[in-house]
C-alpha cells in the first residue's frame, strides 16, 4: 500500500500516544479488566473468508492473535500513526510467527490513498474515537473507498447508551474520565465521543449485528454496506 501524501492534512485530534505505549496494556487491564480484550474478539467470525483486511490503530498488536485465527487465508495491513505502537506491534506479530502476514504502516489514515477493492475486510477497534466528527467526514468515505462493497467493517469502541438515566451517567463519566486522561498523557483534544455510528451511517453502512459490554459503555459491532439483514 502506498501511503504518500499528496496533500497536508491538518494535525490530527488523535494525539500522540507514544507516551504510554508500553503501560496501555497495564493501563487497560487496571481500568476495565478484560472487557476491550472481549470486544475485540466479538463477530471475528465475519472475516473467516476474508483475504485482504485492513486493520486501523491496532495499538500494541495485541489484536492480531484472534485476528490471525480468525481469517487464516488472509493478509493483513496495518495502519498507525503512532510510531512506538506500530514498532510494538510488530514485535508481538513477529513473535506469533506471523510477520510475512501483517505489512505495517505508519501514517496517518488521512494520507491513504483511493484504491477501490484493495481489501475485504476492515476492522476499527478503539480508534474512530480518536477523531473529531469533522475528521470522520474525510476518515470514513476514505477508507470505505477501498473496501470492496460487500465488505465487512468489524467495529469496537466507547459507547453512551440511551437507556437507563444512570447508566447513561455513569458512562458519560468514564468518558470524561478518558477524555481527560488522554488529554493529559498525549495531547488528544477530544472531549466527547464522536458520532462514529453515524458516520458509517452516512457512508451506506448499516448494522447487522452489535453487542454491548460494561453496562452499554463499550460495543462491538459488525457493519456492512445495504439494508439490514
Amino acid at each position: 500500500m502506498d501511503t504518500a501524501a499528496n496533500r497536508s492534512p491538518a494535525p490530527p485530534t488523535s494525539g500522540n500516544y507514544a507516551r504510554i505505549a508500553r503501560l496501555y496494556r497495564s493501563l487497560e487491564y487496571i481500568a476495565f479488566g478484560r472487557s476491550l480484550e472481549a470486544a475485540r474478539s466479538t463477530f471475528l467470525d465475519s472475516l473467516a473468508d476474508c483475504r485482504s483486511i485492513a486493520v486501523f490503530g491496532a495499538g500494541d498488536g495485541r489484536c492480531f492473535k484472534p485476528l490471525l485465527s480468525a481469517a487464516p487465508q488472509a493478509r493483513f495491513i496495518s495502519l498507525d500513526l503512532d510510531a512506538v505502537m506500530t514498532s510494538l506491534a510488530q514485535t508481538h506479530v513477529s513473535r506469533l510467527g506471523a510477520a510475512e502476514r501483517v505489512q505495517f504502516v505508519c501514517a496517518d489514515v488521512r494520507t491513504l490513498p483511493s484504491q477501490p477493492g484493495t481489501y475485504d475486510g476492515v476492522v476499527t477497534q478503539f480508534f474512530l474515537d480518536c477523531f473529531a466528527d469533522e475528521d470522520l467526514q474525510q476518515i470514513v468515505p476514505l477508507i470505505a473507498g477501498n473496501l470492496t462493497p460487500a465488505g465487512p467493517w468489524l467495529f469496537a469502541d466507547f459507547a453512551i447508551p440511551t437507556s437507563p438515566p444512570l447508566t447513561r451517567w455513569r458512562a458519560k463519566l468514564w468518558i470524561w474520565v478518558l477524555c481527560s486522561f488522554f488529554r493529559w498523557q498525549t495531547g488528544h483534544s477530544l472531549r466527547s465521543l464522536p458520532p462514529m455510528d453515524a458516520a458509517l451511517r452516512r457512508n451506506g453502512f448499516v448494522c447487522e449485528r452489535e453487542r454491548s459490554r460494561s453496562a452499554g459503555l463499550i460495543r462491538s459491532a459488525l457493519y456492512r454496506r445495504g439494508e439490514r439483514r
